[in-house]
């Protein structure tokens, strides 16, 4: 698995995942041994105790994974150093020709993005940004967003101002 990059909130937000699934998993097997007793004849056709071993196995990979994530994580600054070439915690202005329309978006980290805010959150490894990531202004590139292709220009990188 590649590095992926997040800020130190990044890797906090991957930390909480992981520290959840696990309490997740633990209710699950806490559960288990209740619902063998319980529910029949044992483990055999036993759907409550059968559902939460696929419970359990499920949460078992998620954990693998989130824990695989954190292993992978890159640490970058919340403010790049300079503003050469697109990097997470920029603010961008991108033109897409196709819609006459200008977007400004901030880049984060891996699952940092927030969708819910103005300018919008969008992690650097998304469809729309990753084509430009470590590139200059000017930077044009064809993206397909959904089942549609579009024209986008890179047209600002700035520092973020909190």
């Amino acid at each position: 698995m590649k590095k992926i990059l997040v800020t130190r909130v990044g890797l906090q937000l991957l930390e909480k995942q992981r520290l959840t699934l696990m309490d997740r998993l633990k209710f699950v097997q806490s559960q288990k041994g209740e619902a063998a007793e319980v529910g029949g004849d044992g483990w055999h056709d036993n759907f409550a105790f059968e559902d939460l071993v696929r419970q359990e196995n499920m949460l078992n990979r998620q954990i693998l994974d989130a824990t695989q994530l954190v292993k992978n994580a890159e640490v970058v600054p919340n403010t790049p150093p300079d503003t050469k070439t697109l990097q997470v915690g920029h603010v961008i202005t991108l033109y897409i020709e196709d819609d006459d329309e200008t977007k400004e978006v901030i880049v984060s980290g891996f699952g940092e993005s927030n969708l819910h805010i103005t300018p919008q959150v969008i992690d650097y490894n998304a469809p729309l940004i990753y084509p430009f990531f470590g590139h200059e202004e000017g930077y044009e590139a064809d993206i397909r967003l959904g089942s549609v292709e579009k024209h986008v220009v890179l047209e600002t990188i700035r520092q973020r101002r909190d």
